[in-house]
C-alpha cells in the first residue's frame, strides 16, 4: 500500500521546548505509524497464512485520506496556494520509480515462467499496474481475489489497491481545490464545505458499494467507486479535528490534531479493538466492501481521531509495536505486497 507521508514538523522556536511530558515534538502522530505497523501484520498474519480477510487495506485507505485531506486543510487555512500540480508531480514520482522496478522484475518473470498462450493476458496487467488502471482491469475481468489457487491468478493482482489509491490521489486535490473554491465563492467556512462535499461521497458511494457487492461482489471488490467511502471515512475524520487557538502551535503541526483527554481514550481503545477482531470475525467469504468493511474503517478512524497515545494507552502500544517492526512499511510504502483487505 502506498500513502502520503507525514510532513515533518517544522522545527521550534529558539529557546521552545516540546510539551512537558512528551517524547515527541508537536505535531507528531506516533498512533499513526502504530495503526500502520497493526495493519501490516494483520495482512502479514491473517491474509498469508490463513483464508481470513485482515482488513489491512482498508485501513490504509483511511489513513490515506486521513493525512492528504490534512494537507490540504492546513494549505487553505493559512491562506497558502493549494499546489496540487506540484502535489502530483512530487507524489507520482515517488510512486512510478519503485513500481516500474517491480514491473520490470514482473515481467522478466512472465517470459520465463509463464507459457506465451498467457503472455497477452499479463502484459495487459503489466499496463494496468503502471497506468495505475489495475483494479479496473480485473473488475472487467470478474476475478475472484480469494481464488488463490486458480489457473487465471496473476503476479500483479496485489497492485489492485495501488491503482484505487492512485486514481484518489488525483480525485481528492480537485474536489479540495473545488470546496475551497465554493466557500470563497459563496462565503462559507472551507471546513463546513468540505464536510458536506466528503459527507456526499461517503453516503453515495457506500449506498453503491452495498448493491453492487450484492449483485456484482468481483466488480464491485476492485471498484474505485465503491471503495471511495473509505477514503471519504478519513478526509471526514481530518476534518472533525480542530485547529489549535495558537497559531505558533498550528505551524509547527505537521498532522491534523486530536481529540484529548478520555474521549480520545476510549476511542483508541474502541479503534483499536474494531481494527483487530475484523480477521477474527470475517472470512473470505464476506462481502467486500459492504458493511464488512465498517469494522477495520471505523476502527481506523476512531484511532485518528483518538490522536497522540499517552504511556500505556492502546494507541501508546500500538507505536512501540511499529518500531519493532520499521512501521510496516518499504522505500515504496508497500504492505507486504498483497493489496488484500
Amino acid at each position: 500500500m502506498t500513502y502520503p507521508t507525514t510532513t515533518t514538523a517544522a522545527a521550534p522556536a529558539p529557546g521552545s521546548a516540546p510539551a512537558p511530558g512528551s517524547a515527541h515534538p508537536p505535531g507528531h502522530r506516533p498512533d499513526i505509524q502504530g495503526l500502520r505497523g497493526v495493519a501490516v501484520l494483520l495482512v502479514v498474519a491473517f491474509h498469508l497464512w490463513t483464508d481470513r480477510v485482515s482488513g489491512g487495506v482498508d485501513v490504509f485507505f483511511v489513513l490515506s485520506a486521513f493525512l492528504l485531506t490534512g494537507t490540504f486543510v492546513r494549505r487553505v487555512e493559512r491562506g497558502r496556494p493549494l499546489a496540487v500540480r506540484e502535489y502530483w508531480v512530487r507524489t507520482f514520482a515517488r510512486l512510478v520509480g519503485p513500481m516500474a522496478v517491480m514491473l520490470l522484475a514482473v515481467l522478466a518473470a512472465v517470459l520465463a515462467l509463464f507459457p506465451p498462450s498467457r503472455w497477452e493476458e499479463l502484459l495487459s496487467h503489466v499496463w494496468g499496474s503502471l497506468s495505475y488502471a489495475q483494479n479496473w482491469v480485473l473488475a472487467g475481468q470478474s476475478v475472484d481475489y480469494y481464488a488463490a489457487d486458480s489457473a487465471a491468478t496473476t503476479p500483479l493482482q496485489h497492485t489492485w489497491s495501488l491503482s484505487v489509491q492512485g486514481q484518489v490521489f488525483l480525485l481528492w486535490p480537485l474536489l479540495l481545490a473545488g470546496c475551497a473554491l465554493a466557500a470563497r465563492w459563496a462565503g462559507l467556512r472551507f471546513r463546513t464545505v468540505a464536510r458536506t462535499v466528503f459527507a456526499l461521497v461517503f453516503a453515495g458511494s457506500f449506498a453503491w458499494s452495498l448493491a453492487q457487492t450484492a449483485d456484482a461482489p468481483a466488480w464491485a471488490y476492485f471498484s474505485t467507486v465503491t471503495r471511495l467511502w473509505e477514503f471519504a471515512l478519513g478526509s471526514l475524520a481530518a476534518l472533525a479535528l480542530t485547529r489549535s487557538s495558537r497559531p505558533q502551535d498550528a505551524s509547527r503541526r505537521s498532522v491534523p490534531d486530536a481529540v484529548a483527554g478520555p474521549v480520545g481514550v476510549a476511542l483508541g481503545w474502541a479503534g483499536l479493538a474494531a481494527v483487530v477482531a475484523t480477521p477474527f470475525l470475517l472470512d473470505t467469504g464476506a462481502r467486500f466492501p459492504g458493511t464488512a468493511a465498517l469494522a477495520p474503517t471505523l476502527g481506523a478512524a476512531a484511532i485518528l481521531l483518538g490522536g497522540a497515545p499517552a504511556p500505556g494507552t492502546p494507541r501508546g502500544a500500538c507505536s512501540q509495536h511499529a518500531r519493532c517492526c520499521g512501521s510496516g512499511t518499504g522505500p515504496t510504502g508497500s504492505t507486504c505486497g498483497t493489496g488484500r483487505c
